[in-house]
């Protein structure tokens, strides 16, 4: 299981950080709540938390070729990048994919970080990301 806390407050005054948090005692939290539910149980509130909003879009560009279906994932990737050559059901899927992970990523909490969107390498914001690993039990 893989879990994060912050101490992020929405205020430029605080310098944008909550001093009363502890983001590890938060993200031991809770991982020990999804620790002490079924695998089952977890797919299930996840599911039914997201379905709402994801199932908001339906998105058609079109179909893929027969060829393009007969490829894996990563091999369409790299034919579509090649060849310059549409793969629409491709392109919705990756599209969908995106959507699944910035609703799953941002349910009950601060919305996902758009620190990989690359703006943010030329833009200064009022927050900075930094991660921890542990492998303690």
């Amino acid at each position: 299981m893989v879990s994060a806390g912050t101490d992020y407050a929405p205020d430029a005054a605080a310098g944008f950080r909550n001093p009363t948090l502890d983001p590890e005692r938060l993200a031991r939290v809770k991982v020990r709540e999804a620790a002490s539910e079924s695998a089952d149980a977890l797919r299930r509130t996840h599911v039914a938390d997201y379905r709402a909003l994801y199932g908001q879009l339906d998105l058609s560009l079109g179909t893929s070729t027969a060829e393009q279906r007969e490829l894996d994932t990563w091999e369409r990737l790299h034919a579509r990048a090649r060849d310059l050559v549409p793969d629409p059901e491709l392109e919705a899927s990756y599209l969908q994919f995106g959507r699944y992970l910035m609703i799953s990523g941002s349910r009950g909490s601060l919305p996902s970080t758009s620190r990989a969107c690359g703006w943010t390498a030329t833009t200064r914001t009022g927050w900075a990301i930094t991660t921890r690993t542990s492998t303690s039990r």
